[in-house]
């Protein structure tokens, strides 16, 4: 991961954004309400416009990462994913992440992820590869494996989720 150059983190942003949205998009619009969907949780079961929420809320949150390493220049840490966050316990984050767009409707919301993405690729690209490979957290994680691990690893687990619920509905 510590290899990752900021070419290498856009596309891999790109790529598994890409998939996501396919996904979403191929939703027929009577599922994108039913809450079935297995959640980040044990036991938490989501509509398709709770898991964008929470995809958009951590794209967001890589937005703001990049903005604090292009002010900050890694001479400060990270010391949650978000202010009154740790990143020991996330399961308070992903609950706020859910409630987060309920005046959102399920296009609406997938907009709303869409100029997400685009500026969160906007902020990548203007990272200099040395600046993405210093470490900004307490566990000396930069932010190349902070996006890895928190946002890009997310949509393509979402992209499996939906999937799986899909298949175990018999859409696919």
């Amino acid at each position: 991961m510590a290899d990752t150059s900021v070419e290498q983190l856009h596309i891999d942003v790109h790529i598994h954004f890409s998939r996501l949205m396919l996904e979403l998009e191929a939703m027929p619009p009577v599922m994108v309400n039913i809450g079935t969907i297995p959640g980040h949780i044990a036991g938490k079961k989501l509509t398709g416009t709770e898991l964008v929420a929470h995809a958009l809320g951590w794209t967001q949150l890589g937005i703001q990462w990049c903005q604090f390493v292009h002010t900050a220049c890694c001479q400060q840490e990270l010391t949650g994913p978000k202010e009154g966050f740790t990143w020991k316990e996330l399961k308070p984050l992903t609950l706020w992440m859910y409630e987060q767009y309920p005046e959102f409707n399920f296009k609406g919301i997938c907009h709303k992820f869409r100029v997400a993405h685009q500026e969160l690729v906007e902020c990548i690209i203007q990272l200099q590869d040395e600046r993405l490979k210093k470490p900004v957290t307490k566990n000396s994680q930069n932010l190349a494996e902070l996006v890895l691990e928190h946002v890009i690893a997310l949509y393509g687990g979402d992209l499996l989720r939906l999937r799986v619920w899909k298949k175990g509905l018999g859409w696919i």
